[in-house]
């Protein structure tokens, strides 16, 4: 039992070291922001106007994903102040923090590259479109042409694009088997990362003259594309996406590209790691390999669901399913007391029900922290400093919960601190 039992209870005196032992397997970091500029980054990502609810905002987003359900027992963790951090919680195997450290990967990347695209971005990016069509092929040329999307992100960009080039609703093709009368035909989309969505549509095509369009695209992809296929005479995107793979990996991002063109099996047009980018109403979905699944599975999304329609609906769907069953899918937002005794900087502590359980966070997000338990009179002691943060009031509080005097819980209280501090876990005031 992981206790710090109060002097007038249990004779002897152990100390909070002493009680600690492990209840998760560890503490994952997914997001640092020691760094204020990342701080910054993660509020412009988040579209918060503070810290604190941005962070927040970060830990609803990873909720709304289906592969946050598949974790067992992981608890996000925030705080804000004095170091903004998000860590997860848990016992993980080595499939969960595989997960987990892509996570932390895409939260990196997405604070520093993410582009968010909303509805005035994506009429003007669509305007770009029909200046490069009119530029290529003119208005005459372009009244003879058909047009149609890939669903459903592709629907919406051809809608606005209809309207910029004043199309005829019989220029306009919907359906499974896109047929058209020997014209060329122009295919939407709103972002194309690999191409695989394309070169599907592209079986139910009949034209000999095929235009492909996507909103957002890396531009190495539109030229295979062009390379590979004959009947494709044009392939541009408004958005030109960067690729960072070489960023994120290195010297090994070619070996990674041969393997995943391996795992792929000549499905679609281009591997890599394209910036992310989202819309105002999807997030496009990336996928990593299930080695023991053998096959690709979805990803992490990241837009919160406020800023992206499908990602909300997502959310209310997951919630409906799953939240009812919560207990193990839990979210806590570290906030110290406004006293002088409060956590250490890297600090991040959960309250479950058998405890708190605490962890130190490491300087890299690809490390795994030691988590250690607090129970009975000792996660009291602790929820009650980070409560009020000052040793009176803390000490009212525990007065009231047990029937002991005021100055044995003072004695227990200050010795509890004492060995906080040793263990780097307060932080260093020296008035309690």
């Amino acid at each position: 039992m992981t206790d710090f039992p109060l002097s007038g209870a249990n004779s002897g005196h152990q100390t909070a070291a002493e009680n600690w032992q492990q209840s998760f397997s560890g503490a994952v970091l997914l997001f640092d922001g020691a760094d204020a500029n990342k701080s910054e980054q993660l509020k412009g990502y988040m579209r918060s106007d503070s810290t604190s609810k941005a962070i927040m905002q970060l830990m609803e987003s990873i909720r709304a994903n289906s592969l946050w359900y598949e974790m067992q027992e992981a608890y996000l963790v925030g705080r804000a102040f004095p170091q903004p951090m998000l860590a997860v919680f848990g016992h993980f195997t080595f499939y969960e923090l595989g997960r987990w450290r892509d996570l932390a990967t895409l939260i990196n990347e997405g604070i520093r590259f993410h582009r968010y695209i909303d509805y005035a971005e994506t009429e003007a990016a669509t305007q770009r479109l029909a200046n490069n069509l009119m530029a290529r092929y003119g208005r005459d040329a372009l009244s003879h042409f058909q047009f149609t999307a890939i669903p459903r992100g592709g629907v919406i960009v051809l809608g606005i694009l209809s309207y910029l080039l004043d199309l005829r609703p019989d220029q306009i093709v919907v359906g499974s088997d896109v047929r058209t009368d020997g014209g060329a035909m122009v295919v939407i989309d709103d972002c194309s990362l690999s191409g695989l969505r394309f070169q599907q549509f592209l079986e139910h095509v009949t034209a000999e003259r095929v235009v492909f369009c996507p909103l957002c695209a890396v531009p190495d992809l539109c030229r295979n594309i062009e390379q590979c296929e004959p009947r494709v005479e044009a392939c541009f995107s408004a958005i030109d996406l960067r690729d960072l793979g070489v960023e994120r990996l290195g010297n090994a991002y070619p070996g990674w590209r041969s393997e995943q063109r391996r795992l792929m099996g000549g499905n679609g047009y281009w591997v890599g790691i394209p910036e992310p980018a989202s819309f105002a109403w999807s997030e496009p979905q990336t996928l990593f390999w299930n080695t023991d699944r053998k096959k690709f599975d979805a990803s992490w999304n990241l837009m919160p669901p406020s800023l992206c329609l499908k990602r909300r609906v997502l959310s209310e769907q997951l919630e409906r399913c799953f939240g009812t069953v919560h207990g193990q899918k839990s979210i806590a937002f570290n906030q110290d007391g406004q006293g002088a005794v409060r956590a250490a900087s890297r600090i991040l502590w959960v309250e479950t029900e058998s405890g708190i359980t605490i962890a130190r966070m490491p300087e890299s997000t690809s490390q795994v922290s030691p988590c250690f338990h607090l129970n009975g009179t000792a996660a009291d002691m602790w929820k009650s400093l980070m409560t009020h943060g000052t040793l009176v009031e803390a000490c009212n509080e525990l007065v009231q919960k047990y029937n002991v005097s005021p100055a044995v819980i003072r004695h227990d209280l200050v010795g509890f601190i004492a060995d906080l501090r040793k263990s780097y876990l307060l932080n260093h005031d020296t008035s309690i």
